[in-house]
This record gives structure tokens, C-alpha cells and sequence, in this order.
């Protein structure tokens, strides 16, 4: 957790797993804003240019305003892949 310059504002990073899923956890009545990145290492443009290559590090979701209650619907972020940008293939390993 790392603080901001406003003492009132904290920060907080979590990897997703292969297909995407993470979990978060809150207090219940507090507000929070969840922000969604992905690294463009491996993603390529449909005329096989590294995305990276091209200055693109990261694609962002737009913030998500989350109020903390007792039950919580599940959210769904999505991040859109760039026109002509192809998902990136898995490794093989």
C-alpha cells in the first residue's frame, strides 16, 4: 500500500490470474475507485509491429466508482484491444 500526497487517498496494486479474475476486498460503506491496466508487451498490430514498439506501454479501463455494501455485484471491466491489434498469443511453456 503505498500513500499518495494526499494522506486521505491510498493505493493499492493486484495482479489478475490467466483469465482475467482478481478480488478485491473493502469496507463496507466506504467508497473506491477501480482502475484496470494491461501491459502491451507481446501485442502486435495487424501488420505485425510490436504495439510496445510503437510508444503504446499500457491500455487502461476507464475508473469504476465502487460503494461498498453488503453484497456486491460482481464488476466486469474490459479493457478493448486498439483497432488492428491483435490479442496476444500464449506462451509456450
Amino acid at each position: 500500500m503505498e500513500n499518495s500526497k494526499d494522506d486521505d487517498q491510498k493505493y493499492d496494486w493486484m495482479s489478475a490470474d490467466e483469465k482475467g479474475h482478481f478480488s478485491l476486498q473493502g469496507f463496507e460503506g466506504a467508497e473506491y475507485w477501480v482502475h484496470a491496466s494491461v501491459n502491451t508487451s507481446r501485442m502486435k498490430t495487424s501488420s505485425g509491429k510490436d504495439l510496445w514498439d510503437t510508444g503504446t506501454h499500457d491500455l487502461n479501463a476507464k475508473p469504476i466508482n465502487v460503494n461498498v455494501s453488503k453484497t456486491n455485484e460482481p464488476l466486469r471491466i474490459v479493457i478493448p484491444l486498439p483497432q488492428g491489434v491483435e490479442k496476444p498469443k500464449k506462451r509456450p511453456f
